[in-house]
């Protein structure tokens, strides 16, 4: 029994000398050389970090700086725009003054030239074309404001009726000019012979491009201008072809008779005056 004790304590010893040499020897520069590169790669970690946190400062103070240059030039933008609306404006104002002015001038050397001309106009003298054409422009005055009343409102209804049909009926054969004055003959719906009479009388000076603007601007054409020979001669032949187409057919003496004698007393009661002015 201690011969055993006596050889396995120096194998002890020598089993504790052993791992002692081997924990010296390998494990522990194992567990340093691990223990060296966990500081190793912390420390790598630590300065990627840095450098990560070095490069985000960075971009992010180049994007301020990129957002301040950004802002510096839309503020440079805006306020040359700003200027060159400024200067627009102070060119069209300048544009617009100029413009005033020339047309103010030109006005004022219209009515310069405008007074020459009328004075020139009142020291010649008159020609007798021009006093016929004052008569003649007086007469035509005077009798459209003379006119009936019972004139213009029949022409009023009768272009009322006329829009409301669209014309239609309009250009038979006893249509005319006279009819949207009132002009009626016959025993029924017939006017009286001063009625009749100062319906002629107006239709030879009436303006019919005014008074009848409502009917076809060829159709008015036809009839000519006030007092002139086409005038008389389309109311005149209307009368005279009316009282032809109807002479001889019954019940219609009377109206027959009205239109011989409007056109006779509208031929000796205006074939002077027309024949005055035919040359105006």
């Amino acid at each position: 029994m201690e011969d055993s004790i006596i050889i396995v304590v120096p194998l002890l010893f020598v089993l504790f000398i052993s791992f002692l040499l081997l924990w010296l020897i390998i494990w522990e520069p194992q567990i340093e050389q691990a223990r060296a590169g966990r500081e190793r790669s912390a420390e790598e970690e630590r300065t990627r970090a840095e450098r990560q946190r070095l490069a985000e400062n960075e971009r992010a103070s180049a994007e301020r700086q990129r957002l301040a240059e950004e802002e510096r030039v839309r503020v440079e933008r805006q306020r040359l725009a700003e200027e060159e609306r400024a200067r627009a404006d102070r060119e069209r104002l300048a544009e617009e003054e100029r413009a005033r002015a020339d047309r103010e001038r030109l006005a004022e050397e219209e009515r310069a030239r405008a007074d020459r001309e009328r004075l020139a106009e009142e020291e010649r003298p008159r020609t007798d074309r021009e006093r016929l054409e004052d008569e003649r422009d007086e007469l035509l005055r005077s009798r459209r404001v003379a006119a009936p009343g019972f004139i213009l409102r029949e022409a009023f209804d009768f272009e009322r009726e006329y829009r409301s049909t669209g014309g239609d009926g309009f250009f038979g054969q006893e249509m005319s000019p006279l009819a949207c004055f009132g002009y009626r003959v016959g025993r029924t719906r017939g006017r009286n012979n001063s009625e009749r009479q100062a319906i002629l009388k107006y239709a030879i000076v009436a303006n019919f491009d005014s008074m009848l603007s409502f009917l076809p601007a060829d159709y008015l054409s036809d009839w000519g201008s006030p007092l002139s020979l086409n005038r008389f001669n389309r109311i005149y032949h209307h009368l005279t072809s009316m009282a032809d187409l109807r002479d001889g057919r019954r019940n219609f003496e009377v109206a027959v008779s009205d239109w011989r004698n409007d056109a006779n007393w509208f031929k000796t009661d205006h074939k002077e005056l027309v024949y005055k002015y035919r040359m105006i």
